[in-house]
């Protein structure tokens, strides 16, 4: 998709990176210790610059992060981000000036702080000298995991993309939907056969151009689903009972390319009916979620292990992706899963 990229994963805090700021902090809070000792600096001063100044770059670095991901991404506006970007060095950078001129002197001498066109230059120089390095810190490994994650995104979507192909354009799948035509045209009415046929070339079409995707909207992949499961309740008659409850599907939503195919072709390929009670699936969207929820048939009738490398490439995918995971239920009659849906913003500053 055109200037379109997925959110904010990238700029999520890790432990590493906390690690890597109290690092920074502690090295800074040594080597002011230091430095107030060379320059005989008074125990109050110890006592209040010296926690100032690590809180200073503390906030500094919090309030960057929001303002890129709020102005600068989400919003798109370059205007916003540099005025109010502006306004935080210099109000962070004046109440730092503040309590140093306190602790040293034990008051506040406004009188020093004009004129105030001076005094903002300062501030502001102030709070970049302290974020400088943490931010070129924080900026520099983040752009090394950006670019690993983009390494190990497309090889995953490489083996997503082969999964999808070897299950839909597989031949046998194919085979069956071709005997499953045969089949119709000895019982079934022409409008019977058209819409079967009609659902299998949408199917295949639909793959053929989203391939290259890595989301897709939502609603897209919910039209693939439904010809999908019209497909296999054709071919396997009364073997499910599917409803899509799907009254509040939430615009501007997106799913990793296969996502819902992948777990639509788990239910079928690990559930089958028994003894003529169906197999129940029930889809439905939850708190920015999509689920799919499935009766379990006895167990000597059920398929092999349920959480494959299907599931387990998805799940990766997500990773990658965004920093959100697929929920799974596996009780002792069902089966659920729960795939987060996906917001994108824009590249392009407006």
């Amino acid at each position: 998709m055109e200037n379109k990229q997925l959110e904010l994963n990238s700029l999520q805090l890790k432990k590493s990176d906390y690690k890597l700021i109290g690092g920074y902090l502690t090295i800074v809070t040594f080597w002011l210790i230091y430095k107030f000792t060379i320059e005989n600096y008074s125990l109050r001063e110890y006592l209040v610059d010296i926690p100032v100044a690590l809180l200073q770059v503390v906030v500094l670095l919090l309030i960057a992060k929001k303002l890129i991901e709020y102005y600068f991404i989400n919003k798109g506006s370059l205007i916003l981000f540099i005025l109010i970007g502006f306004l935080s060095l210099w109000f962070i950078g004046f109440c730092t000036m503040v309590s140093g001129d306190y602790s040293n002197l034990g008051s506040i001498p406004w009188e020093r702080y004009n004129p105030v066109s001076k005094t903002i230059i300062f501030n502001v120089q102030n709070s970049i000298y302290n974020i400088a390095i943490p931010l070129s810190l924080i900026s520099g490994k983040k752009y090394y995991e950006h670019q690993l994650s983009i390494s190990r995104l497309i090889n995953t979507q490489m083996e997503l993309e082969l999964k999808i192909l070897r299950a839909q354009f597989d031949p046998h799948f194919l085979y069956n939907s071709l005997n499953t035509i045969d089949a119709l045209i000895g019982y079934s009415s022409d409008e019977e056969i058209k819409k079967y046929i009609s659902n299998l070339a949408a199917l295949y079409r639909y793959l053929v151009n989203i391939k290259d995707e890595e989301i897709v909207k939502l609603e897209d992949e919910i039209a693939l689903g439904k010809n999908y499961l019209f497909l296999t309740e054709t071919q396997f008659e009364n073997d499910y009972d599917i409803y899509f409850n799907l009254s509040n599907v939430p615009s501007h939503k997106y799913l990793p390319n296969g996502a819902f195919l992948t777990t639509l072709e788990n239910v079928v390929k690990h559930n089958k009916a028994y003894n003529g009670v169906k197999i129940k699936v029930e889809i439905t969207i939850v708190s920015d979620k999509i689920c799919i929820k499935n009766t379990k048939p006895p167990k000597k009738k059920r398929g092999g292990k349920s959480v494959g490398i299907g599931l387990e490439n998805l799940q990766k995918q997500y990773q990658l992706l965004s920093n959100q995971e697929i929920t799974i239920q596996d009780n002792e009659d069902s089966y659920a899963i729960c795939l987060p849906l996906l917001n994108i913003i824009n590249e392009a500053t407006q």
